[in-house]
């Protein structure tokens, strides 16, 4: 397998929308200071996520509704940023951290990874950004936090419910 890398016109692109809009939020994941992180740093920091990750899975994401389903590799680091490749290409779709609430923080690694999995079981249910058949599942974690998001690992890994069905 190939190592993952951007296209240079997607990692501008996130560039813009991710460290640079979220300059506050990047100073404090990266600790450089003064932001915005440049956007060697920001690549560096997408691959890190990738090298570095407690959560890793592989499935499918549905971009809206109505399109084709591609098949995404998701790493998760435990300041909760993500990097999403295409699973084919092994390009980089995106690079950003998980705001619990709205808040950007770095919890404590069990609450943590307790956020970022509830974040991927509500990507299952929504009607766009949609992710399912979630396979492969990695995650590092002690034997205290195994047990603690053992129920939301297998619900992670259930095939997505339809739009009818409550949660």
């Amino acid at each position: 397998m190939k190592k993952p890398s951007w296209s240079y016109g997607n990692l501008k692109r996130h560039h813009e929308v991710h460290p640079i809009n979220e300059c506050a939020c990047w100073e404090k994941l990266t600790g450089i200071k003064p932001g915005p992180i440049s956007i060697q740093s920001y690549e560096s920091e997408s691959l890190s996520v990738v090298q570095n990750c407690w959560l890793y899975f592989r499935g499918l994401h549905q971009g809206s509704f109505g399109s084709e389903a591609s098949e995404v590799e998701y790493f998760c680091d435990v300041r909760k940023c993500l990097t999403a490749v295409h699973f084919e290409s092994q390009k980089i779709k995106t690079c950003f951290h998980v705001h619990s609430n709205g808040d950007c923080e770095i919890p404590t690694s069990l609450r943590s990874k307790l956020q970022l999995l509830q974040y991927f079981l509500r990507k299952k249910s929504a009607r766009e950004g949609r992710i399912s058949n979630a396979k492969d599942v990695k995650c590092v974690a002690t034997a205290k936090e195994l047990e603690a998001l053992r129920t939301f690992i297998e619900e992670l890994k259930q095939p997505a419910r339809t739009l009818g069905h409550r949660r």
